[in-house]
């Protein structure tokens, strides 16, 4: 399984067509959108208490430019897609758009979902990469000497 279903996707959009068109491209490459939203306060609220795989933003919603929703989602290491009319680097955004991936608007289908595609698998051989939480109180005898010696002496004793 490549987790393409079970990622969860957020679309920033204004635009419904645009959105719906969004949505049933990914649904054809086998993505889901978990929630799309036109407005940023909307998307904020939804962050307070989500945080989504990957994210797709237009930059310019119908309450204003997605600042505060590239940041949170930079804060969190959520990957996100910039799909945009503007190009990077250009006049009168935050440079925290520079930190998406960008595909510029119109593009074609299989651009937008490469880049998903690229940026989910990045994510998860990351999440692979990191050593994973020991539980409290899971103690290891065989990481110190003596708790090595400790545990040798009651294997040796169970096979006596």
């Amino acid at each position: 399984m490549d987790g393409r279903a079970t990622a969860s996707i957020v679309l920033l959009e204004d635009e419904a067509l645009i959105a719906l068109d969004i949505a049933d491209q990914l649904q054809n490459a086998g993505f889901a959108i978990a929630e799309t939203f036109s407005t940023c306060a909307a998307a904020l609220e939804w962050l307070s208490v989500h945080t989504p795989d990957l994210a797709i933003l237009d930059i310019q919603l119908r309450d204003g430019d997605c600042e505060e929703v590239a940041k949170a989602l930079n804060e969190r290491k959520v990957p996100f897609v910039v799909h945009s009319g503007m190009f990077p680097g250009a006049d009168g955004h935050s440079s925290i758009f520079l930190k998406g991936e960008w595909i510029t608007k119109p593009s074609a289908p299989e651009d937008l979902t490469k880049a998903v595609k690229a940026l989910l698998a990045s994510r998860n051989a990351l999440k692979a990469r990191q050593p994973r939480k020991r539980r409290a109180g899971g103690h290891n005898p065989g990481r110190t000497a003596a708790g090595a010696n400790k545990w040798l002496q009651t294997i040796s004793q169970q096979d006596d």
